[in-house]
Parts: C-alpha cells; sequence; structure tokens
C-alpha cells in the first residue's frame, strides 16, 4: 500500500476527512489514520473516531501531480521545509510501521485506562452527573469502586465501568 512517494497535507481546522475524500475522488491514495475515543454525546457515551494526527492526512503523489494537491478542499498547504518551503516525500516504511498499529486505519484501545486517582465523571445510574476519584477495578472487568464526596466524606461506590469517562482537568 504504501509504495511510492508519500506527502503530508496540512488540513483546515477539523476538515481532514473532507481533505481525505477530496484527494481520493482526484485518484490520490491517502492514509488518513485515527483513534477510536470515548466521547459524551447527548449524555451517553459513545465511541467516535477522531484524526489520530490532527490537521494531517497524507497522500501518494509524484512531484507532477503535488501542485493539484494544494488545491484540494479543505487542504491548507503541503508541509515543506527549507526557505523555499519544498515539500519532502516521507519515508514510505514510517506510514506502514505506523498503520500495522492500525484496525482498519483506526488505533483502538483499552477505553478503560483509568488509574487509581483519576478523576471521572458518572454518566448513568443513581449517581449520574457526580463527580468522583476512580478508586480501582474490580476483578469481573465490568464494574470499579469510585469515590464521591458526600457531606464533606469520602464514600465508596460501585459503578459500572461503561458510565465512567475520565473527566478533562
Amino acid at each position: 500500500m504504501f509504495d511510492g512517494d508519500w506527502y503530508c497535507l496540512y488540513t483546515k481546522p477539523r476538515q481532514e476527512n473532507l481533505a481525505a475524500r477530496s484527494a481520493t475522488d482526484e485518484g490520490f491514495p491517502t492514509f488518513n489514520p485515527q483513534i477510536e475515543t470515548r466521547k459524551v454525546l447527548r449524555g451517553k457515551a459513545s465511541y467516535v473516531n477522531m484524526p489520530l494526527f490532527p490537521s494531517y492526512i497524507f497522500i501518494q503523489a509524484d512531484e507532477d501531480s503535488l501542485d493539484k494537491a494544494r488545491f484540494l478542499r479543505g487542504v491548507n498547504r503541503i508541509i515543506g521545509f527549507g526557505r523555499d518551503g519544498s515539500s519532502l516525500p516521507i519515508p514510505a516504511i514510517i506510514l506502514e510501521t505506523l498503520s500495522t498499529f492500525l484496525d482498519d486505519n483506526v488505533y483502538k484501545h483499552d477505553m478503560h485506562d483509568l488509574k487509581n486517582g483519576d478523576k471521572v465523571t458518572v454518566l448513568d445510574g443513581p449517581l449520574k452527573g457526580i463527580e468522583a476519584i476512580f478508586k480501582k477495578g474490580l476483578k469481573d472487568g465490568e464494574r470499579a469502586i469510585v469515590l464521591f464526596e458526600l457531606f464533606s466524606n469520602y464514600q465508596e461506590a460501585q459503578v459500572e465501568m461503561e458510565n465512567l469517562i475520565k473527566s478533562d482537568d
């Protein structure tokens, strides 16, 4: 898949998918790696794919067709180096190695990589909306013990892992 010269395109903000589609429509082989993350959408935790490298995609092109790539929809510029901004190809082995960690161009990792002391938010159940501190996961892998503050004391509670999401702070 990664034969020939590959180049990195800097896209307009949040337009990686548009730029990749535009490049594919114009006949450029593209590589737009994603990462699976958990987000809260409409009060529920959902798995969504986000760009692994925000604002960057990779295309295969030769020097002659590189000028055409500059004007694809969603593309800001081709990443270049030096004073003249000349574009240098990315060694295919780098992208090929990166692709070995992906499943259908998506990096999937354990969404429950919570550690003792992490701040979490409970998404559902009797403690819905409560900010808590992750204490530990239980052996069944589906539940966890969290600490939440009640009347200036910390109380323990068991919560389903699917109902926890790591807080942003």
